[in-house]
């Protein structure tokens, strides 16, 4: 037995009360949490509201439709919820397991093939069957476990493709696949873009640093529809590590840096559960209907320049969102007469390896 986690069932017995043992020896020697309805309607509305915290139906082959009707013993009431089951299964398939006192005739085993169960006879090859089942559908329990990820691929978010990407990455728990990561968060990005909640005209790195507070192509995210601190902090630490770890840097260094991180499986790991705390945020930032176009058109910026090469023409500056900003002489306005400590105004620019400063001119204090 395989199992981790207790497998939850829906139990359909009109005389389930007395068998209270069965349900006893279900979760303590199979780890089958179940809970019971004596017949058909009841325990349907308990099955549609909380279908997805469900794994199994085990059925009596004869119950009745409400609590207080006649004993049915045509077997109706087990098809008609073979029936709903059918209809309620799209991402997370139930399967059935019949568990009767006596033998059916051939429709009914017809209807239910190679599920049916004797009482007291079969009991321990349908628990095998049930841990087979279970256990042979990874990519369902893969989907359950990691429901509220899940719920952000979807049109209305980030698109079923990052679904498909997620699952591929969860899938294989020996060798998380960065470039997926990275795949996924692009998607995120451009249904921010498409949501109008950033600037169209902003790269990868730059709308992650954007939505952070950042200065990005001039334009500057407004306090109130800025990501919390903690999650800023996630997403700055996923673009770092998958930037290198996919290979998508210029920056040598810190790519040897991350690579040796990402020596083994708990590393990659982590950075996947940061991109699902990521996505849950963004869900709950999209659900509360954030402001479109939230963000302010800066002019310009104040820095401190730290370091300065005249024979190569150029130079690096400090400013509050950037600690260590490129830009070159002959694009500043009086390069004559910059100095290392000299604070200056500036726009932001970018270039190959990031970004970088433009129009640097000195601060004159008189």
């Amino acid at each position: 037995m395989v199992v981790k986690t207790p497998i939850k069932a829906l139990w359909f017995d009109d005389e389930w009360e007395s068998d209270e043992d069965f349900i006893d020896t279900c979760l303590k020697k199979h780890s089958i949490q179940i809970t019971a309805y004596k017949s058909r309607i009841p325990g349907l509305k308990y099955l549609k509201e909380n279908y997805l915290d469900i794994d199994i139906v085990i059925l009596d082959a004869w119950f009745t439709a409400e609590d207080d009707q006649i004993y049915d013993d045509s077997g109706s009431q087990a098809t008609m919820v073979k029936n709903e089951v059918g209809l309620l299964e799209k991402d997370y398939p139930l399967e059935i397991f019949v568990y009767t006192a006596t033998e059916r005739g051939k429709l009914f085993t017809n209807t239910f093939p190679d599920r049916i169960y004797i009482k007291a006879e079969d009991e321990e090859r349908m628990f095998r069957d049930i841990h087979d089942w279970y256990n042979s559908r990874s990519d369902i329990k893969i989907r359950k476990h990691f429901r509220s990820a899940f719920d952000v691929c979807n049109d209305d978010y980030i698109g079923e493709k990052s679904g498909d990407l997620l699952l591929k990455i969860l899938r294989n728990e020996e060798d998380y696949n960065l470039n997926y990561v990275r795949q996924i968060l692009e998607a995120l990005f451009d249904k921010y873009k498409k949501l109008d909640l950033v600037p169209k005209n902003l790269d990868f790195a730059q709308t992650s640093r954007f939505l952070s507070g950042g200065v990005e192509n001039n334009f500057q995210l407004k306090e109130s529809s800025r990501l919390p601190t903690p999650v800023s902090e996630t997403l700055r630490c996923i673009i770092r590590t998958v930037n290198p770890g996919s290979h998508y840097t210029s920056d040598e260094e810190l790519k040897k840096d991350v690579d040796k991180y990402l020596t083994n499986k708990y590393s990659k790991k982590a950075i996947v559960l940061l991109l699902i705390d990521v996505l849950i945020d963004f869900k709950r930032q999209v659900d509360n209907i954030p402001i479109k176009n939230n963000w302010n058109e800066i002019d310009s910026l104040q820095g401190e320049i730290i370091w300065l090469n005249p024979i190569r023409g150029n130079g690096r500056l400090k400013c509050d969102e950037h600690s260590n900003l490129f830009f070159y002489l002959n694009e500043s306005e009086n390069s004559e007469v910059l100095n290392v400590g000299d604070r200056v105004n500036f726009s932001m620019g970018k270039n190959s390896k990031g970004p970088m400063a433009k129009k640097v001119m000195k601060i004159n204090n008189s």
